[in-house]
């Protein structure tokens, strides 16, 4: 991988964000803030898990055992994100898409 190649990495990201916030600002309309929500952790976990045993199988490895503290800050991580997930949605009916993407 070169050296520039965070740059059309960095774009993808971001277009992939706004694309995923949109599709969340659509979903808002059919469903509640709090079902619009739920959507994104429901359709995310499937690819963490993939994602972890891809790196399993890559490295041969298994994952470490979690601590106490590491799944604590896990649960308040989690947390963080669904409430700003949460208010991201609500912002949206108050306001329009840009200024929800801006406030998020």
């Amino acid at each position: 991988m070169t050296a520039d190649a965070w740059i059309p990495i960095t774009v993808a990201a971001a277009l992939f964000q706004t694309w995923r916030t949109a599709l969340q600002q659509k979903l808002r309309g059919a469903l509640s803030v709090n079902a619009a929500a739920f959507v994104r952790f429901l359709y995310g976990a499937p690819f963490a898990a993939l994602f972890m045993s891809a790196w399993a199988l890559a490295t041969g490895e298994a994952p470490p055992a979690p601590h106490a503290w590491f799944l604590a800050l896990c649960a308040a991580g989690g947390l963080a994100q669904i409430v700003g997930t949460l208010l991201l949605i609500r912002s949206f009916g108050s306001r329009n898409f840009a200024v929800g993407t801006a406030y998020s």
